[in-house]
């Protein structure tokens, strides 16, 4: 279950690291639904991800980019004024590295905060 915070920049819900959201397992092609009660269709999001439940070394990915055929990333795919739909991508992510190059790695556990 997620935390709801509300401030004077806005108000955001920060689901804490799991590898199941809703009962959906955190894998390559998931798609899954977040309740976050935020009362707006105008959200947004941003999702960390690892291959643990920790912030340590954990990565920020954005959004959904293509390499020879393959889907890597993520996306919105649905919100109401109470839930946003997300789809991870069937390639997984590219994760970079210390000297800025990029490999594939498969989605194990995200920490997503959405933003209102």
């Amino acid at each position: 279950m997620g935390i709801e915070i509300s401030n004077a920049t806005g108000s955001r819900y920060v689901e804490p690291w799991a590898s199941t959201i809703g009962g959906v397992a955190i894998v390559n092609g998931a798609n899954f639904t977040i309740t976050h009660n935020l009362g707006t269709t105008d959200v947004t999001a941003e999702m960390y991800v690892n291959t643990s439940p920790s912030d340590v070394n954990a990565q920020s990915i954005f959004g959904l980019s293509r390499s020879s055929g393959v889907t890597y990333g993520w996306a919105i795919t649905s919100t109401t004024t109470n839930t946003i739909t997300l789809q991870l991508a069937k390639g997984g992510y590219l994760e970079v590295d210390q000297y800025g190059d990029t490999s594939f790695a498969v989605f194990e556990y995200l920490k997503i905060i959405i933003f209102a």
